[in-house]
């Protein structure tokens, strides 16, 4: 790629030369490259791909019309993430993890206490907790509460006793803004001596 100035010859030059050299104007210069050699084939990966960006790009258009959520992701704009839309576009591409989820307290009692730690690369909505029993039986669900203090915390309060939580089943679905879900999951072992 050469840039080329002050050549009145080649000012406002744009397109083909021949089938070797292309012209842009990019931002006031003149750019002269070679022409890009054509893609033979697109594999399935690549046009997955190609379609997520273009979910994520149809995503963050949506979004930049509503001014209170492109207010939102004015918020985490960035040095790699220079304005709203592209904010909006990698959170589309990126879901939210469940880094862990401890039931180092739960013994089955009502009022029992369960940490996870969900974090996202824009914001995590909401964390939903389901509860089941060794046998599959769903015991009680519900939403965790976000920590004031540090916003990847999150606290499920239980409000169904659980006679045996041997092999008892939590599983936590974070959710982010473009309803994205990242899945967790805890088995409790048996706690006796």
């Amino acid at each position: 790629m050469t840039k080329i100035r002050n050549n009145p010859l080649l000012q406002g030059a744009s397109g083909k030369l021949g089938n070797t050299v292309i012209f842009k104007q990019w931002q006031g210069q003149v750019i002269m490259a070679n022409i890009p050699a054509k893609r033979r084939f697109t594999s399935e990966a690549q046009k997955k791909n190609n379609a997520k960006f273009q979910d994520a790009n149809r995503y963050a258009e949506k979004v930049m019309k509503l001014p209170k959520e492109k207010a939102e992701y004015a918020k985490g704009i960035a040095p790699n993430k220079n304005c709203a839309h592209r904010v909006a576009v990698v959170d589309f591409l990126n879901v939210p993890v469940v880094h862990y989820v401890k039931a180092n307290q739960y013994s089955g009692a009502i009022g029992d206490v369960i940490t996870i730690k969900a974090t996202d690369d824009f914001k995590v909505t909401a964390v939903g907790v389901y509860i089941t029993n060794s046998a599959g039986v769903l015991l009680e669900k519900g939403e965790a509460v976000q920590s004031p203090r540090k916003r990847h915390m999150w606290k499920y309060i239980t409000a169904v006793a659980n006679e045996n939580v041997h092999g008892t089943r939590i599983n936590v679905i974070a959710f982010d803004k473009p309803g994205h879900k990242g899945l967790g999951e805890l088995v409790v072992a048996n706690r006796e001596g």
